[in-house]
């Protein structure tokens, strides 16, 4: 078992279940030029490994479905999307992987890194929520402080609803908890994607 290092304070979720993109070795590219942000990307596609601040968890969707806590809560994911609907509650969910950070966030396969702390740095320590994207939208990159306040605010949302209507991908991550976080949370909002 791979246990990031604790002397890195803010890491990143991705769950991507089926072959990694042919892009992949050019998303770590740009990735590892974050030496101080974690990448911990739980897929199915290769073993276990650690590269320098990207930890490949080999993993399944059958695998999140059976975690203790997806199971306390009536949860079940079936598709790729429902992960985005999960997302406001991986902090929950995956509580023993981001124990030693002050921030975590979820990000996405298809997003190429520039400089995160360069742009973002001032950020960390000032909001409960630093977002990437337009109107704070952002599914593909967004980091929120590792507190018990934010962590367990998707407790709002109607998530078990979500969670198990395989029919719909409600983006509960741009939505709905993007609204709860606008309303509790202090939020560093500025539209940063290119």
């Amino acid at each position: 078992m791979i246990t990031p290092a604790s002397s890195n304070k803010i890491c990143v979720l991705i769950l991507h279940f089926g072959s990694l993109p042919k892009w992949f070795d050019l998303w770590k590219y740009t990735a590892k030029l974050n030496p101080e942000i974690d990448f911990l990307v739980f897929q199915d596609d290769r073993e276990t490994v650690r590269e320098e601040n990207i930890y490949l968890i080999r993993d399944s969707l059958e695998g999140i479905n059976a975690l203790p806590r997806m199971k306390a809560q009536g949860w079940h994911v079936d598709s790729f999307y429902q992960l985005c609907d999960l997302r406001p509650a991986l902090a929950y969910i995956l509580e023993d992987k981001i124990q030693n950070y002050t921030y975590w966030g979820w990000g996405d396969l298809d997003v190429f890194y520039g400089n995160l702390l360069g742009v973002l740095g001032d950020s960390f320590g000032k909001y409960d929520y630093i977002a990437t994207g337009r109107d704070g939208q952002s599914g593909p990159l967004a980091f929120l402080r590792n507190s018990p306040e934010i962590n367990l605010l998707w407790h709002k949302i109607d998530m078990h609803s979500i969670i198990n209507d395989s029919e719909k991908h409600y983006a509960a991550d741009e939505v709905a908890f993007l609204d709860l976080l606008k309303e509790h949370a202090t939020c560093d909002i500025i539209f940063r994607e290119f």
